[in-house]
């Protein structure tokens, strides 16, 4: 199977690109042949130093992978429901996300929000994230707050309410 590119890695590694240098961090990018679609893609083996491919993670695995990151950084053109984003927030990682699609409303003032179409705007909030323990540290705790709204139970009842609603 292949990568699909609407996740915009393309701006992730740009971004990245563009901070590495005052970083002490590596970007590690999950998900199958994501290299090769960035090799495709023009940038070089330069360009793709400081990145770890890890290639699919295992659900199962995603906690521990979401759990040890510093940031979790999703600048998809669209997202209609994005459960890595959610499962980041369960792990107390906090999050730079797309301004497009449900990201916004997903993370609720629980995120750094940044344009699809811009590496600088993601390096930017990349960066801010990274040299500010004390907003890192806020927005982990309000990513775990806002995970609660997704609890199984509470997104159940909230559908048997609007059934209800449409019936009587």
């Amino acid at each position: 199977r292949s990568f699909f590119p609407g996740k915009n890695v393309d701006v992730t590694v740009r971004a990245f690109l563009r901070i590495r240098d005052r970083v002490p961090h590596r970007l590690v990018i999950a998900g199958r042949n994501v290299r090769e679609y960035l090799e495709n893609a023009g940038f070089s083996p330069m360009d793709l130093q400081g990145i770890v491919f890890t290639g699919f993670v295992e659900h199962e695995e995603l906690p521990k992978l979401l759990s040890l990151a510093d940031v979790f950084v999703l600048p998809s053109f669209y997202e209609s429901y994005a459960m890595a984003l959610v499962e980041a927030m369960a792990c107390g990682c906090p999050v730079v996300v797309s301004r497009t699609g449900a990201c916004p409303e997903i993370t609720a003032g629980a995120g750094l929000l940044a344009s699809p179409y811009s590496a600088e705007d993601f390096a930017n909030k990349i960066l801010q994230m990274l040299s500010d323990e004390g907003l890192r540290q806020d927005l982990r705790c309000r990513g775990l707050d806002r995970v609660a709204f997704f609890r199984g139970d509470r997104s159940a009842a909230l559908v048997l309410q609007r059934i209800q609603e449409i019936v009587t």
